[in-house]
């Protein structure tokens, strides 16, 4: 009886073995090599660069790569403070990511407030990415499937109007692995997020940033904060204290700070 069991279990197991290889091991494997393949494809028709001072906040000390440092028995630093980094962007690799940039949402307050942002702060913004040669994805609803919180400001789609390197991009059609499907397939790695609201759908929808972050930590995720605005409460509206807190937790973990300063000063280099 005892030795039939072993058999049984012996047999079993060998069935289970090709499953197990192609289902857990291959997989993994190759989808490592493909993105290593991938990076290299695209690293080969890299032609210019661009550099620009980010910002993150980290209880323990970085170093000016961001990497963290350690003390001489290989613990972490405390130091927590702002750091600054310089990092280098290739045009071909970068996506300005544009959440919800309605003009047609239910609140009039809403479409005021946000419109104000928009036309002085998102637009310039804009303006250099196009300059630039560098991708721009709208997130937005179709409205064919939604009354309201659909319509891409009018100034903004304007000026995209004559600009081959954009996308809209339904939230209705793309779940978070179809969005990174997307984006890998394009060579998109620097992940530049603004738009509305930064408190609720920049960083919560599926695909915003924390999503995106948990699925795919190669990417690299940045937020410009003056170029979006949150969801205030009654009290805060003039401070923008909620977007000021969420711009900080973005900091800490998900995503690097883009000064928006920064990024409209930034040269376009040549690799030499």
């Amino acid at each position: 009886m005892k030795r039939k069991i072993i058999i049984i279990v012996s047999i079993g197991f060998l069935i289970y073995l090709p499953n197990l290889y192609y289902n857990n091991f291959y997989p993994r494997v190759f989808n490592k090599l493909h993105y290593y393949f991938n990076e290299l494809k695209f690293n080969q028709n890299d032609t210019h660069y661009f550099s620009i001072n980010v910002s993150g906040r980290s209880f323990f000390e970085i170093d000016s790569l961001g990497q963290f440092k350690y003390d001489d028995q290989g613990k972490l630093i405390d130091n927590e403070n702002i750091y600054k980094i310089r990092k280098t962007f290739q045009p071909s690799r970068t996506s300005l990511i544009i959440m919800d940039p309605w003009e047609d949402m239910s609140s009039e307050f809403l479409n005021s407030y946000y419109k104000k942002i928009i036309d002085e702060n998102l637009i310039p913004v804009v303006s250099k990415t196009i300059e630039n040669g560098i991708n721009i994805i709208i997130l937005t609803n179709d409205c064919f499937k939604v009354d309201f919180s659909c319509k891409i400001d009018q100034e903004l789609k304007s000026l995209l109007n004559n600009y081959d390197n954009y996308e809209i991009l339904y939230h209705q059609d793309f779940t978070p692995q179809d969005f990174g499907d997307y984006l890998f397939s394009k060579g998109l790695n620097n992940l530049i997020y603004t738009g509305f609201g930064s408190n609720q759908c920049v960083i919560g929808r599926p695909l915003g940033m924390i999503t995106m972050k948990n699925l795919y930590p190669r990417n690299n995720y940045y937020f410009i904060p003056e170029s979006s605005g949150g969801v205030e409460f009654q009290e805060t509206w003039k401070s923008q204290q909620i977007h000021s807190t969420t711009t900080t937790i973005i900091s800490q973990w998900i995503g690097s700070i883009i000064n928006s300063e920064s990024f409209l000063n930034f040269e376009l280099l040549k690799y030499n």
